[in-house]
């Protein structure tokens, strides 16, 4: 038995040959196994409602569990546990290797991706700057308030006690 988990990429009817590609979720450009599920059939009276499955399945983008044996309907379970059956009798399914636009659109998630990664770095490190900011302004305020009691006191080592505490959050903000 055939198994694939993934998404309907595409569905077309060509020339009276139905045509559905479903990919597995990996964005992984060498797969451990085929990637690519391609159903095709010859469209005939009863293809109507395999079109009409094939709009569904696609419209509703849920992640899908393919089963198929030779000679066998194509069995399909969606994540919402809805089952459904492809049998046709001139219903062709095979696994198969990526193709250039497969590719492509890996490439694009990728870019995506990373400039997606990219944004959120630099948000991160524009809240660290602002926090160092605010923890260095801090420690002046409790520099200058400590110089108002004498060396000794307990409010004076409180405030070097704060302070010191203080400048090691600098060192591990920077870090």
């Amino acid at each position: 038995m055939q198994t694939l988990s993934g998404y309907l990429e595409s569905y077309e009817c060509i020339n009276d040959v139905i045509v559905a590609r479903f990919l597995t979720g990996t964005s992984e450009p060498d797969p451990e196994g085929p990637p690519v599920l391609t159903l095709t059939l010859e469209s005939d009276d009863s293809s109507a409602q395999v079109l009409d499955l094939l709009k569904r399945l696609k419209e509703a983008d849920d992640w899908l569990y393919l089963y198929y044996s030779p000679g066998a309907p194509l069995q399909i379970e969606s994540e919402f546990g809805d089952e459904y059956s492809i049998q046709h009798p001139s219903l062709n399914v095979k696994l198969s290797a990526y193709e250039c636009s497969d590719f492509a659109r890996l490439a694009r998630v990728h870019y995506a991706d990373a400039n997606k990664q990219r944004a959120l770095v630099h948000t991160q490190k524009l809240h660290l700057a602002r926090i160092r900011e605010m923890i260095s302004e801090q420690c002046t305020r409790i520099d200058i308030k400590s110089q108002g009691h004498a060396a000794g006191t307990t409010a004076r080592t409180l405030y070097e006690q704060q302070l010191s505490f203080l400048r090691r959050l600098l060192l591990a903000a920077e870090a």
